[in-house]
C-alpha cells in the first residue's frame, strides 16, 4: 500500500490539530488551504527573523523590544506591516481569534471563518505571485521606512490560475453552506480590498454601486469582513507599538449609508426616463456633482435641493403637457405659464381650501402676475 512521504502526512497533521484549535472541519478542501497558508509567506528570509520578534511580542512572550527595535533601526525599518507573522497563515488565524469574539450566531460566524480562510487564496496563487515577484524582492526598498509586501490583484479571481473560483466555491459546499451562501462569500473575497469603501476620500458613486449590486446585508457583511481584516493586520511602529490597518477598522458607516441614501434619492428622479437625449444631459449633471463628494463627507441639503431642481427642470423641459379643460378658457391670460400651471395643476386642485399653499404655488414657484393668479383662483372657487 502506497504510503504518503512523511512530511507531507505531518503538513497534513499540522494543518488538521491548527484548523481544530478554532473548531473548524477538518475536511481536505481545509487542510489544504491552511497547507497553503502556512507555505505562503508575508516576508523573505532576510527579514524573517523581525516577524517572528513581532507574532511573539503580539502574543504576549518574552520578546526583548529593545532588541526588536535595535534590529529595525539597524536595516532603517521603522515600521511593519503584517507584524502578526512571517506567513499567512499567521495573519489567517489572528484573524479566526478575532471572530471568536464577533458577536453573530453561530452559522454566520462559521460563514465568516471559511470566508477568511480563503480570502487571502490569491496570496498562493502561482499568478499572482509572479506578477508581484519583482516588488517583493526587497519589499522595504520600494516602501521607505516600512516593511511591506505586495500582492497587487489578489483578490481578482480572473487574474488567478483558472479554477481557484471554482476551488472555493466547492470549499463552501464542503463546509455546509448553498450554492447561494458560496455565491456571497465569493463577492465577498473580491471586494475585500475594496478602496472605495475603505478610503474615506473615495467618491461616493463607487460606494453606492457596491451597496446597490450587493443589497444592505450583503454590504454590512462586506464592512464586517473589512473591519476585520483590519484587525487581524498588525501593523508594528517603533514609536506607536501594534496598531490594526486604520482604513479599514475606522469606516464610517453611518455616513456612507446616508449618502448613499442621497444618491439613490437624485438617481431615482430618472430611473424610468425613455428620453435618452435628457438621460445623458441629467447624468452629465449628476454625475459631474457627485464625483466632487467623497464617501464620508457631509453633503449639504440645500445643494442637493438645487442638484434635484437641475434635474426636474430637464426632465420637464419641452415636455408635451396634457393641458385640463378648466384651463384651456384661460390660456390668454396665462400665456407661457399655461404648460407649467398644467404640471402643477394636480397639486394645486389637491390644496384647494388652503389658501396660504396655493398662494405659494402660484406667486412663488410659477411666479404669476396678479391677473393670472386670480383667473386661477375664479376657476378653483367655481
Amino acid at each position: 500500500m502506497y504510503e504518503q512521504p512523511l512530511v507531507e502526512q505531518e503538513i497534513k497533521q499540522n494543518a488538521r490539530e491548527e484548523l481544530k484549535r478554532f473548531g473548524i472541519e477538518t475536511n481536505a478542501e481545509n487542510i489544504a488551504m491552511v497547507d497553503r497558508s502556512m507555505s505562503s509567506k508575508q516576508t523573505s528570509e532576510k527579514y524573517s527573523h523581525l516577524f517572528d520578534m513581532t507574532k511573539g511580542l503580539l502574543a504576549g512572550d518574552e520578546v526583548d523590544e529593545a532588541l526588536l527595535h535595535a534590529k529595525m533601526k539597524e536595516l532603517s525599518i521603522d515600521s511593519i506591516v503584517h507584524a502578526e507573522g512571517p506567513t499567512l497563515w499567521d495573519h489567517v488565524s489572528y484573524g479566526f481569534e478575532q471572530i471568536d469574539s464577533m458577536d453573530l450566531e453561530e452559522r454566520k460566524k462559521k460563514f465568516f471563518e471559511i470566508v477568511f480562510l480563503y480570502h487571502d487564496i490569491g496570496k498562493t496563487d502561482s499568478e499572482i505571485l509572479k506578477v508581484n515577484s519583482a516588488k517583493n524582492e526587497d519589499s522595504f526598498a520600494s516602501t521607505k521606512s516600512k516593511y511591506k509586501m505586495s500582492f497587487v490583484g489578489h483578490a481578482d479571481f480572473e487574474k488567478m490560475v483558472d479554477g481557484t473560483e471554482e476551488i472555493v466555491r466547492q470549499s463552501f459546499i464542503a463546509n455546509g453552506f448553498t450554492e447561494d451562501e458560496a455565491d456571497r462569500g465569493i463577492w465577498l473575497i473580491k471586494y475585500h480590498m475594496a478602496e472605495a469603501l475603505v478610503d474615506p476620500k473615495s467618491k461616493l458613486p463607487r460606494v453606492a454601486e457596491i451597496y446597490n449590486e450587493s443589497g444592505s446585508e450583503n454590504y454590512h457583511d462586506l464592512i464586517a469582513l473589512l473591519r476585520l481584516d483590519g484587525v487581524s493586520t498588525a501593523h508594528y511602529d517603533i514609536e506607536k507599538g501594534f496598531t490594526p490597518n486604520q482604513k479599514k477598522t475606522g469606516i464610517n458607516v453611518d455616513k456612507q449609508l446616508e449618502n448613499i441614501s442621497i444618491y439613490n434619492q437624485v438617481a431615482g428622479l430618472f430611473d424610468n426616463m425613455t428620453d435618452q437625449k435628457k438621460k445623458i444631459r441629467i447624468e452629465g449633471v449628476y454625475k459631474a456633482f457627485f464625483n466632487n463628494i467623497s464617501n464620508s463627507e457631509d453633503i449639504d441639503p440645500e445643494r442637493i435641493d438645487h442638484l434635484k431642481a437641475q434635474i426636474k427642470k430637464i426632465i420637464k423641459s419641452n415636455e408635451r403637457i396634457q393641458i385640463p379643460s378648466e384651463l384651456k378658457p384661460l390660456s390668454r391670460v396665462l400665456r407661457d405659464k399655461t404648460a407649467s400651471v398644467a404640471r402643477e395643476w394636480e397639486t394645486i386642485l389637491s390644496k384647494k381650501g388652503n389658501e396660504t399653499e396655493i398662494d405659494d404655488i402660484l406667486n412663488r414657484q410659477l411666479d404669476l402676475t396678479p391677473d393670472q393668479i386670480q383667473a386661477i383662483l375664479s376657476v378653483l372657487n367655481s
